[in-house]
């Protein structure tokens, strides 16, 4: 699996790829819709390890075992 990722990253264009990336970041927020983001990413070849990771830093993570 991690070959086939490591191709995806090799053969994709790395502009393209790191523009989409970078539009995710910027585009979320509480009341955005991020479909045209994400579908430009996935057309992008950017993965999915690396959209999550995007998503991170403007929203976080859920921990189930914090209370809201």
């Amino acid at each position: 699996r991690k070959k086939a990722i490591d191709a995806v990253r090799r053969r994709r264009a790395r502009t393209r790829a790191s523009e989409a990336v970078a539009r995710l970041t910027s585009d979320a927020g509480p009341k955005a819709n991020l479909m045209d983001a994400v579908l430009d990413a996935v057309r992008s070849e950017v993965t999915l390890g690396e959209i999550c990771h995007a998503l991170r830093a403007p929203f976080g993570t859920y921990d189930s075992t914090r209370p809201a």
